[in-house]
């Protein structure tokens, strides 16, 4: 069924481009198609299995591919409701299709990343979903998408060369690509040297301290459709492939990356929720939210064997409170003084997912830090506990500071939001509540 999944995708997003040729940019068909693509492939990924035989050792179909692969797909489809970065009727006719096209193609690098079971497989699947999020950033109309976009190729291509150098050491020093089909011992200078780079590439790709430089001003600067997908489907293909690397490819190297990542997560989550404080826009906020619970996921590869289950949670409860923030601001335009007042479901829903962001009980984001947190007693490992508790406390300011600039006085506005970003904001509502009150939703939570 991923093979189906990346097919859809794939050929969705040449289709985009061609029906563009007949419709002479008629929006509504376009996006229609689009939403109807990405929502099939996060379908197919979680209604069936199986890799045909063609793919051999190069794709591996387990509940962590198919889940993080699918909840790439649904942000995919979710971005396409979103207001699209262009500008009058004659740019949205020219521009419209590439866009959606770039998505759909972004989508495909992300689930062959998240069900990447060799070293060739995982850096395709990085370049695609790479090369294509580069042109996006792009896509912002004024503002500084351009500057974005060159910061994010130059240390995006940075970080893919780390994964690229790491991954031939690895082969050097073991002899091996497929490391799902055979893991790797561990050992060895060359192993040694190349799975700490390979570390490192993706902690660029995650927005892991200390490679998490790009990211307030890409996040900034990009579309805020775009900085929603990135902010969702980039983290859960980088964490699937960072499970099926470092799980089930290095399990005997445990002693080398256990103690690197764990120096990255805690660094990543203090110092992410500390920056977001002084945080004066929205996106970079958000940003810096992004880097601290990306250090809050990292933690759950240290839980062995249900460290999948663990991270798949939290990725979704995560996804829910931070998508549905950017759609806030995507349906605002960036304006959220006085928010609760002017249109106060809106208002209600952005307190929803901040409070969930702050790990409120009975939200999403509560049930998620509480799974991890109980898996991190049971393993051993009260220390980091205490640490995501702390770091917990310090990200209250950064939410709280949002809160109170969306609940000052204003008038009320007349008319609603677009009907296209309320049912996106309406998605991710349903989701942060299910997700808080019955985590056992997702398998295996």
């Amino acid at each position: 069924m991923i093979v189906t999944a990346l097919a859809v995708l794939g050929l969705g997003g040449v289709a985009l481009l061609a029906l563009d040729l007949f419709a002479e940019g008629y929006l509504p068909l376009l996006r229609t198609v689009a939403f109807a693509v990405m929502a099939a492939a996060g379908v197919t990924l979680l209604a069936g299995r199986g890799v045909p035989a063609f793919a051999g050792t190069s794709l591996v179909d387990d509940s962590v591919a198919r889940m993080l692969g699918a909840l790439a797909a649904f942000a995919g489809a979710l971005t396409v409701l979103l207001p699209l970065p262009v500008g009058d009727a004659e740019d949205s006719r020219r521009r419209s299709a590439g866009y959606l096209a770039l998505l759909a193609w972004a989508t495909a690098g992300m689930v062959l990343l998240a069900a990447a079971g060799d070293l060739l497989t995982l850096f395709l699947g990085l370049e695609l979903l790479s090369l294509a999020l580069y042109a996006l950033t792009a896509y912002a109309v004024g503002g500084l998408g351009g500057e974005a976009a060159l910061k994010y190729f130059l240390l995006g291509g940075l970080g893919s060369g780390l994964v690229l150098y790491g991954g031939a050491l690895v082969f050097a020093g073991s002899g091996r690509l497929d490391f799902l089909a055979h893991a790797v011992a561990g050992g060895g200078p060359l192993v040694t040297a190349g799975l700490a780079l390979l570390v490192a590439g993706l902690g660029f790709t995650l927005a892991l301290v200390p490679f998490h430089l790009w990211t307030p001003d890409v996040y900034e600067g990009a579309p805020t459709g775009v900085t929603a997908f990135m902010a969702v489907g980039t983290k859960a293909a980088a964490f699937a492939a960072a499970a099926h690397l470092l799980l089930a490819g290095f399990p005997g190297a445990a002693d080398i990356w256990s103690p690197l990542l764990t120096v990255i997560a805690v660094a990543s989550l203090l110092l992410g929720y500390a920056l977001a404080a002084p945080q004066r826009g929205i996106k970079r906020l958000l940003a810096y939210s992004s880097i601290a619970n990306a250090g809050t996921a990292a933690l759950a590869l240290l839980l062995g064997a249900q460290a999948g289950n663990v991270l798949v949670l939290y990725l979704y409860t995560y996804a829910a409170a931070t998508f549905g923030a950017f759609a806030c601001v995507a349906a605002t335009g960036g304006d959220l003084a006085g928010l609760g007042h002017r249109k106060p479901w809106l208002g209600g829903a952005l307190l929803l997912f901040l409070l969930s962001l702050a790990s409120v009980p009975l939200t999403a984001g509560f049930a998620g830090k509480l799974v991890l947190l109980l898996g991190l007693m049971q393993g051993g490992r009260a220390v980091l506990a205490v640490l995501v508790i702390v770091s917990t406390v310090i990200a209250l300011y950064p939410y709280f500071k949002v809160a109170r600039l969306a609940s000052q006085p204003a008038e009320a506005e007349r008319g609603g939001v677009a009907w296209a970003p309320a049912a996106v904001i309406a998605a991710c509502v349903v989701a942060t509540l299910a997700l808080g009150l019955w985590p056992g939703l997702l398998p295996g939570a």
